[in-house]
């Protein structure tokens, strides 16, 4: 049994799906033809054709169950639980997994870090005991600098190479490292495949394997996705040929604000699809605004395309709200486990937007922007033993704000006399992006979201929301190469906890403080509207419920 897709609302849908079928996408994205999103390009022929490994992972990995059965056999023994280190795409899918399904009385429990504020660090190893529990290494590139300095944190505490397992590319800095400190296991994925279209490979795998998931159940429905979005299929009977029209046909109606409503227990995977739509379309302008986990009974403008997803039998309380006529596309998953066919519907779905939009869905050529800044600033740290003051950060309040160099409040007293002035600059089909530079726990989760209402009641825009460092590595492209419509707020704080990065003359804290504002100097960059509230110590829910409370 499949995904399917039906669409509603949409008039324009079937204009979108000829020109799909004029464009023989179907059959030319399995015949790996770069044309099909870049004419005349060398450059983008070469990150297209070194990127489309993940059509063949279904079938591919299939042949793979064995070993990966044998490798997961070993990696359990004398094991409580198992940490993942890695970010984006390394990260998500397991994410996903974990909380949809939990771990199986054959698997252990695992745990994401995929942040670099010592207080996440600091709440995880209240979680485990470091010296029985497996870590998963995870990084394409082996050279992530936020995976790399936990796994060296890591590293120091356990003190034994075998307590690790390496996921990365052939040749990459990481895989020797593996081979040196003798890491129990190194699974090398093909170097063909993104991080953000990894879902199906041993990125996703090997974490689903430990937590004791049907690996064959999950491989079995992307094999029947990719045969229902095969190369002779006419994309009117295609899943991913009808969810990839309707994204293109809503951004053409400036609808680009794909609006996700998901159905407990795929809640979390709304962050995955986020990742892959925000960073494959997001660029040369263009893009399509995923707007996941937005709080119910807000208002809702025009600019949106409604994405219902649900499982099984499952009631349907995510629709609630939606407004009566508007574009809709309903996505149902027969069963829990055919989140593998969900993984692809949407990989080809991204990939076919990508061909409509005419973008480069495999490349992120605005990511490494923040990663530059961040670096910068760490030399200077490096160099001098702090990092460089901003020359437009002031204090009101108590509190350091920081702002666009086009921002002129003129003359204010409050906090919130800031904030109300910079969602003042928004205009209609714009959003509002909450860039929390927090520790991801549950009550400042549900904090932030509490903020996120009464934002979006004030602008009237539609919101997003993400947690850094991690949308650095989905959502960071969209913001910075997508369409000018971003409006951003950033949020820091000073975390409590402290720890070393070995190796490195700056502590994760610098780390973390030196990302928040490599992103923030690379949106002022270009010209986006930023304004940054350093939360300063203490309670973070209060500080959080403090503003625009009134």
């Amino acid at each position: 049994m499949t995904v399917t897709v039906e669409v509603e609302g949409l008039p324009t849908l079937g204009s979108v799906l000829g020109t799909l079928r004029s464009k023989r996408a179907l059959e030319r994205v399995w015949g790996r033809d770069s044309t099909l999103w870049k004419e005349g390009d060398p450059a983008a022929k070469a990150s297209i054709d070194s990127r489309l490994g993940w059509l063949d992972a279904p079938a591919g990995f299939s042949e793979r169950m064995g070993e990966l059965a044998e490798v997961t056999a070993r990696l359990l023994e004398g094991v409580d639980r198992v940490v993942l280190l890695g970010m984006g795409g390394s990260s998500l899918c397991p994410e996903v997994l974990a909380r949809s399904f939990g771990h199986q009385a054959q698997g252990k429990p695992l745990h994401v870090l995929d942040s670099t504020d010592p207080d996440a660090i600091a709440a995880l190893l209240e979680q485990i005991d470091p010296a029985r529990t497996r870590f998963l290494v995870a990084s394409k590139s082996g050279g992530t600098i936020e995976t790399l300095s936990l796994y060296r944190f890591f590293l120091e505490r356990v003190g034994k190479g075998e307590a690790f397992v390496a996921i990365t590319d052939p040749g990459s800095q990481l895989e020797g490292w593996a081979r040196e400190e003798g890491f129990a296991a190194t699974l090398l994925n093909p170097a063909d495949i993104g991080g953000r279209f990894s879902a199906l490979s041993h990125f996703g795998l090997l974490p689903a394997a430990l937590l004791g998931l049907p690996l064959d159940a999950l491989l079995a429905g992307a094999r029947a996705q990719a045969e229902a979005d095969g190369p002779g299929v006419d994309p009117e009977e295609s899943p991913a040929a009808r969810l990839a029209a309707a994204m293109a046909a809503a951004v053409a109606e400036g609808r680009d604000k794909l609006t996700l409503l998901t159905e407990e227990p795929l809640t979390s995977l709304g962050a995955w699809i986020e990742q892959l739509v925000a960073e494959s379309t997001g660029k040369e302008g263009k893009g399509v605004v995923p707007v996941d986990l937005e709080p119910a009974g807000l208002p809702r403008g025009d600019d949106r395309l409604y994405v219902h997803l649900d499982v099984g039998t499952t009631r349907r309380a995510a629709l609630e709200g939606v407004p009566e006529g508007a574009p809709l596309l309903r996505i149902h998953l027969p069963e829990l486990e055919s989140i593998g066919g969900a993984f692809f519907l949407w990989e080809m779905a991204t990939a076919l937007t990508g061909a409509l939009l005419e973008v480069n869905p495999f490349d992120e050529p605005n990511v490494k922007e923040a990663k530059s800044r961040t670096g910068e600033l760490l030399e200077v740290f490096e160099a001098e033993g702090a990092l460089p003051a901003s020359r437009t950060e002031h204090l009101v309040e108590g509190l350091r704000l920081d702002a666009d160099a086009a921002f002129e409040p003129g003359e204010v007293t409050t906090v919130d006399q800031v904030l109300a002035a910079h969602l003042e600059r928004g205009k209609a089909g714009d959003y509002l992006c909450l860039q929390a530079f927090l520790p991801m726990r549950e009550e400042t989760e549900a904090a932030l979201a509490r903020l996120r209402a009464r934002l979006a009641r004030r602008s009237g825009l539609a919101t997003t929301s993400g947690f850094g460092p991690r949308f650095l590595h989905s959502s960071g492209q969209l913001h910075k190469g997508g369409p000018d419509t971003g409006l951003f707020l950033q949020l820091t704080h000073t975390p409590a906890a402290s720890f070393a990065v070995p190796g490195a003359a700056y502590d994760f804290g610098t780390l973390f403080a030196a990302q928040a504002r490599g992103d923030f100097q690379a949106l002022a960059d270009r010209g986006k509207r930023v304004l940054r509230i350093d939360l300063g110590e203490g309670d973070l829910v209060q500080a959080l419920d403090g503003l625009l409370a009134g």
